[in-house]
């Protein structure tokens, strides 16, 4: 069966994955759905194709649900979670764990939205206990069930039992929730030229991307350093924001585990300023290097490090990198770290003074 062809990159991610994956157009319509959703709702791709999931398997929850789902997704452009009960083509009910992502396009113009699903188990008490947390929870759409998890483990009386079930469905949401922001990003990525860039020293931006990574990873050593001028770059801030922090991420999360380091120089070569990011980590496989930008790659390395993670990191960054001709060159070497190298022109072609 053919899909659209702006879909045809992300199709050989979702079709593998074990979670049940359907993409819809701007009005809602099926335009694909992996091998788990068949194998989830019953229902073949072709019985799936041209009607809206609430046609298909859905379409049991109250009418306010829908409303703030739609408004969530297509009004805001943000993610959405929530609990459904649907049915299987055999008549059996059961209950998912929703998450639906917008896909915009460089004019800010919905053009799809995945859906990502999973068995929730006893949602009526995950959503109770969600509800007691509501009033701490922190503002990011992205973590809006995720946070509130992890306030409950510290700040909660719930009984063992509940506790024991409550780590069992955070551990299963991380990865969800990895995917699920991360194709947030690919959204941004995709409408890289929509915002105007602005003269900015990338070193700031530097700075402000290891803050943010080092309070989540904080058993690493950080360093950060100039090296010569300071050389000023004509960029979006927010997407070298997310190109930066896909490139330190990477090195923090795949240091060494007890003397984990994380250095991050800025220096230039010639009319172009260079930002080097070195770990000293698991390192990437010769095979595995001519892959890391490829969408959902991840290396045998890093899954057995972090299972979880979705494999989108760098391939975003390439994405965004190649929308501004800027360069992303990753040398590594399997159990001695990893040097990424961000080169991005100097605005005016030269270099001022620190």
């Amino acid at each position: 069966m053919r899909f659209p062809d702006d879909l045809a990159p992300l199709i050989p991610g979702f079709e593998p994955s074990g979670i049940h994956v359907v993409v819809t157009d701007a009005d809602g319509r099926i335009v694909y759905a992996n091998k788990a959703a068949e194998r989830n709702t019953g229902f073949t791709l072709s019985e799936m194709i041209g009607h809206k999931p609430g046609e298909v398997w859905g379409g049991r929850m109250p009418a306010a649900f829908y409303q703030d789902m739609w408004r969530t997704i297509r009004d805001f452009r943000q993610p959405y979670v929530g609990f459904v009960e649907n049915h299987r083509k055999t008549g059996e009910l059961y209950w998912q764990e929703l998450h639906v992502v917008p896909i915009v396009d460089r004019q800010q113009t919905i053009r799809y939205f995945v859906g990502l699903e999973q068995a929730a188990e006893r949602p009526h008490l995950r959503e109770e206990l969600i509800h007691e947390a509501a009033a701490t929870t922190r503002p990011e759409p992205l973590l809006q069930v995720r946070w509130p998890l992890e306030w409950l483990f510290d700040s909660s009386d719930l009984a063992p039992e509940q506790l024991d079930e409550l780590r069992q469905r955070y551990e299963a949401n991380k990865g969800i929730d990895t995917l699920t922001a991360d194709l947030m990003l690919l959204s941004t990525a995709h409408q890289a030229s929509l915002s105007a860039p602005e003269k900015l020293d990338p070193f700031t931006v530097v700075e402000e991307v290891v803050r943010e990574v080092q309070s989540r990873f904080s058993g690493r050593a950080y360093t950060v350093r100039r090296e010569g001028g300071a050389c000023a770059v004509l960029a979006n801030r927010g997407l070298l924001h997310i190109v930066l922090g896909a490139v330190v991420t990477n090195a923090a999360e795949y240091a060494a585990a007890q003397t984990g380091q994380v250095q991050v120089t800025v220096g230039h070569s010639g009319d172009r300023c260079e930002i080097v990011c070195t770990d000293n980590g698991i390192g990437i496989s010769a095979e595995d290097r001519p892959r890391v930008f490829r969408q959902f790659f991840r290396g045998v390395a890093a899954r057995s490090v972090e299972p979880r993670g979705s494999g989108l990191g760098l391939h975003i960054a390439k994405l965004i990198a190649d929308a501004f001709h800027w360069t992303i060159v990753i040398e590594s070497k399997k159990g001695a770290g990893t040097t990424c190298t961000i080169t991005i022109p100097c605005f005016g072609g030269g270099v001022t003074q620190p």
